[in-house]
């Protein structure tokens, strides 16, 4: 049968795309679809270099998910691709692809729209994560981002994530899976570090994370970070004066929490409570069984 009366340009509804990323692209040189009409692509394969002149049509593309798949075929020879109105981009790394696909395919991209960014990377202990390089233009847009990573299964990897949130200083709203929280790393996101990290942070979300470093038992780290989200004051954790940045600084307004930090009788916990918006999440359970 011949594929090509499959003509489905005029269909007015069909403004989005998933596409199985094993399927040879080539096949849709037969299929005439409005590749101009898709507002939303999911599970583009950064692999495929045919694949790469479909994106190119859809001129009105707001969301876009993609895959590095696990062929060990390299991105960065792919041309440059222009998404002007793209608006929020998921890149998904799997579990056996080369960890330097997914910044790669970011590197690419000209997105001077941008404004939400997910970034799921495989859990594996010894996976080193390449967070991408972000734009100039997109340091200015961005102002959500949602992370998966198993970050401390690697203790490189919470270097590379706070390199990364340096750069991401216009970001209001943070969410954060699967990783276990360090004091390295909670002690990162006071805003008495200099410079303080997501400046302009309103909402934070780590209620899907463990708890590491006996945080579940001494949160003092935890309290400080949040204190100084609103008030701008390290307080137990630190016997040297502070500086207030509140001027610089965007207030926190929304915290959630896992339950593991919950702690109804204690007086700092209260005080959080008072001056943010306190949400408590989902318990989670340590489970390393996918890391062989």
């Amino acid at each position: 049968m011949d594929v090509s009366v499959f003509n489905l340009t005029s269909v007015p509804a069909l403004r989005a795309f998933k596409m199985d990323p094993y399927v040879a692209w080539e096949a849709f040189d037969h299929i005439h679809l409005p590749w101009s009409k898709f507002i939303r692509l999911i599970d583009f394969p950064s692999d495929d270099i045919d694949a790469y002149k479909y994106l190119q049509k859809m001129t009105n593309l707001e969301e876009l998910t993609v895959l590095t798949l696990d062929t060990g075929a390299s991105t960065w020879d792919a041309p440059l691709l222009s998404l002007p109105t793209l608006l929020r981009l998921t890149l998904r790394e799997r579990q056996h692809s080369d960890p330097d696909d997914l910044q790669k395919f970011f590197s690419i991209l000209d997105i001077p729209s941008l404004f939400d960014l997910s970034l799921a990377f495989p859990s594996s202990r010894n996976r080193i994560h390449h967070f991408p390089q972000l734009q100039p233009r997109v340091k200015q847009t961005l102002t959500k981002l949602y992370i998966s990573c198993a970050m401390t299964r690697n203790p490189g990897n919470v270097q590379n994530l706070l390199r990364f949130l340096s750069d991401a200083a216009c970001v209001e709203n943070f969410h954060i899976v699967d990783a276990k929280m360090t004091v390295d790393f909670i002690s990162a996101l006071n805003v008495s570090s200099a410079p303080p990290l997501l400046p302009c942070l309103r909402i934070l979300d780590i209620s899907d994370c463990f708890c590491d470093d006996g945080l579940d038992e001494d949160p003092s780290v935890i309290y400080d970070m949040l204190h100084s989200r609103y008030a701008g004051v390290m307080t137990s954790t630190s016997t040297a004066p502070t500086v207030n940045p509140t001027s610089v600084v965007t207030s926190l307004e929304t915290v959630r929490v896992p339950r593991w930090l919950y702690f109804e009788d204690d007086d700092r916990w209260e005080d959080i409570c008072r001056n943010l918006k306190v949400e408590c999440g989902i318990t989670m359970q340590d489970d390393d069984s996918d890391d062989e």
